[in-house]
């Protein structure tokens, strides 16, 4: 059995119930339904969101981020991405979370770093969260980003720092780094959410814990195949 490693636990600074490897499971998309972009809220000019609030009029398209220029290109990014949604499903059929996004570190059109979002379950959600400390103020994923450290809120009602709200119902949060393979520096995040207070007990922390050492082998997304 693979368990989660000690180096993994102490970088990210968070206790983990150790755990076996999550299994990909199979997510079957519509022929039509495009993997490579996702609707999004329409963001207020401070840059928040509500997902009860109205989407915006166009989807949210990774080609440009992700560096998708050809054909070829677009067929190996999608294969990835659709690698995702299966380890995402695999791990969700024992989270149960609400929402579970995952995110790479990448730089956007303006020249900014961000978390780009690549494949979540849940309510739309911005696809963006600037690696700036003025945005780590409000958000835990730009903090995670930022810090390499996890946050892990039990009670969203009783958190005094950071929280970036889009979505009241959630009730609490799991947010967790993904490291390169040798841990030298963070190359995304994974955001868990749930409407339900404690939900991430040591075992639900320890799947998501999981999942982020699993998504090493898989993130930065490229637009090659070896």
């Amino acid at each position: 059995m693979t368990t989660t490693s000690n180096t993994y636990t102490r970088s990210a600074g968070a206790p983990y119930q150790e755990i076996g490897t999550i299994k990909p499971v199979h997510v079957i998309f519509d022929p039509h339904h495009d993997l490579l972009s996702y609707v999004v809220p329409e963001l207020t000019p401070d840059g928040t969101c509500s997902a009860s609030k109205k989407l915006a009029d166009a989807p949210y398209d990774l080609r440009e981020i992700l560096g998708v220029t050809n054909n070829d290109e677009e067929g190996a990014i999608v294969k990835q991405i659709q690698a995702l949604h299966d380890l995402l499903e695999g791990t969700q059929q024992q989270l149960n979370a609400d929402w579970l996004g995952i995110y790479q570190v990448a730089t956007n059109k303006d020249g900014v770093p961000v978390l780009v979002k690549l494949a979540y379950q849940g309510l739309p959600s911005r696809a963006e969260f600037p690696l700036t400390e003025e945005f780590a103020h409000l958000s835990n994923n730009s903090t995670v980003g930022l810090t390499g450290k996890g946050v892990v809120i039990q009670d969203i009602n009783e958190h005094g720092g950071a929280y970036y709200v889009c979505d009241a119902q959630v009730a609490s949060e799991a947010c967790l780094p993904i490291y390169n393979s040798d841990y030298t520096r963070v190359i995304g995040i994974v955001d868990a959410e749930s409407f339900t207070v404690k939900h991430f007990n040591s075992y639900n922390l320890a799947l998501v814990a999981k999942l982020c050492e699993q998504l090493s082998a898989y993130l930065p997304l490229k637009g090659t195949i070896d």
